[in-house]
């Protein structure tokens, strides 16, 4: 017990030392993928379509939504299946492959929609599905105002860049730090095995959250 009451503490001081490093690691992953990965979200989706002839766009969300949450889930199972020895030095694995996935759902979602996923801003509005809750005060901490929703419109209508930067500063750090506070610092993810369906469930219901907030965020 106190052995992993230390490896607890040393976690936490690792999250808190590299908060701002992660951050911004974070925004470069997310700008990558939408330079390097766009051509691919997109014709992901558009394969989908030829497979499902005539399905529709929240069909078609569903689908992609349940895919995503249950591969995140997998992964999240397997990091923590041994437990504290699988985090490596800079961002977690576990952490960096979620982000991964969920900036692609998000991508995914937007495409179906028919919002230009190439777009540079597209960055924010990635950040601003995966903050939740949090990005509505994320968005009050630099002024801006929406309402008890974030909807596409209004972010297009109220964030200009300068806003942008400030906004995915402040967005990045509260993910990250909500991302640790779930998978760093949780005790049952340091104990191997019992920590695989905890890690894995995690995982999936934080993804399909993020899945079903970008459709409520792109569909308008």
């Amino acid at each position: 017990m106190k052995k992993l009451s230390g490896k607890m503490n040393m976690l936490k001081k690792m999250s808190e030392d590299n908060i701002e490093k992660w951050s911004e690691e974070l925004l470069v992953m997310i700008k990558s993928s939408l330079v390097k990965e766009a051509d691919c979200v997109e014709g992901y989706v558009n394969h989908l379509r030829k497979l499902n002839p005539g399905i529709l766009n929240e069909d078609l969300v569903s689908k992609i939504l349940l895919r995503r949450s249950l591969k995140n889930g997998g992964i999240g199972a397997i990091c923590g299946l041994c437990g504290f020895i699988t985090l490596p030095i800079t961002m977690p694995t576990n952490m960096y492959y979620t982000f991964k996935i969920q900036s692609l759902l998000v991508m995914s979602i937007a495409y179906i929609y028919g919002w230009n996923i190439k777009d540079e801003e597209t960055a924010t509005d990635i950040l601003l599905v995966m903050g939740g809750n949090a990005s509505l005060t994320a968005l009050k901490d630099v002024g801006v105002k929406t309402g008890q929703a974030i909807a596409k419109k209004a972010v297009d209508k109220y964030i200009t860049r300068e806003v942008m930067k400030k906004v995915n500063k402040i967005l990045t750090r509260k993910i990250i730090t909500k991302a640790g506070e779930k998978s760093l610092i949780s005790f049952t993810k340091l104990v191997p095995l019992v920590g695989a369906p905890i890690g894995g469930s995690i995982d999936f219901f934080g993804t399909y959250f993020v899945g079903r907030t970008a459709w409520k965020f792109y569909k308008g």
